[in-house]
């Protein structure tokens, strides 16, 4: 159980983040007085636009996937009871690192690269925001996978730990994310999704270069629950309703 349900609430903390990134662009879009159409993994936006209209939307994105990681990150500091405290830790890894994702990516594609070329940054300072938001992904995920290490039982070996704890549920949960978004008019969505999945190495590190104590006070938080899988559902009804697209009143 203790895989199935790190898979489970990879794939759904990581398409919780995605909704509530793309929901925030539409928003943004018509709260800036832009028609807006939402997808599941983008929204598309009209032609008729000003630069700082186009700013603000490309922003929010990125914006709306820390604020609730940071959110989720705190929750987790304080999960009562540890069954959340999973959960929570996924979303608050997933939300932000999806911002220093889109940071890093700023000289090349994504939400801050479209930004960049929108307000005419130089590529110098394109390729400062890169360099930090790799930094922030890297901090990001090893201190998650440090706090995983407290969750899975104790007397596993290292290598066992990362795989179990990370490797499996992110491989296996990505082609899952992957599959569910289907069909997505994104070139390259399947090797983006492999690309954002192989920064998890840096979980991987947090898991082997933890050192004891491992376990909290109880380890109930990654048995599989009927919650658990009544949210993932709720989620996927939520992707496949996007699918055809949702115009924005």
């Amino acid at each position: 159980m203790t895989t199935t349900r790190l898979t489970l609430w990879f794939a759904t903390a990581y398409t919780i983040v995605i909704l509530v990134h793309e929901a925030a662009h539409g928003l943004v879009a018509r709260a800036v007085g832009l028609h807006a159409t939402l997808f599941h993994f983008w929204v598309d936006i009209d032609r008729n636009n000003e630069v700082w209209q186009r700013a603000l939307f490309g922003s929010a994105g990125p914006l709306s996937s820390v604020l609730l990681g940071v959110v989720a990150w705190f929750a987790y500091r304080a999960a009562r009871p540890p069954a959340t405290a999973v959960p929570l830790l996924l979303l608050a890894a997933c939300g932000v690192s999806n911002f220093f994702g889109n940071l890093m990516s700023a000289a090349f594609v994504g939400d801050f690269s479209n930004v960049s070329v929108w307000l005419g940054l130089p590529m110098s300072v394109r390729y400062a925001l890169s360099v930090s938001g790799l930094l922030g992904v890297a901090s990001v995920l090893f201190v998650a996978g440090r706090e995983l290490r407290r969750w899975i039982p104790a007397d596993w070996p290292r290598s066992v730990a990362a795989a179990l704890g990370v490797v499996v549920p992110v491989g296996i949960g990505t082609l899952i994310i992957i599959v569910i978004n289907q069909p997505v008019a994104i070139p390259g969505f399947a090797v983006a999704r492999a690309g954002e999945a192989a920064v998890w190495v840096f979980a991987v590190a947090g898991i082997a270069l933890a050192t004891p104590p491992f376990v909290l006070t109880r380890i109930d938080g990654l048995t599989l629950t009927w919650l658990d899988i009544a949210i993932a559902l709720m989620v996927l009804a939520i992707v496949r309703m996007l699918v055809p697209g949702v115009p924005l009143p």
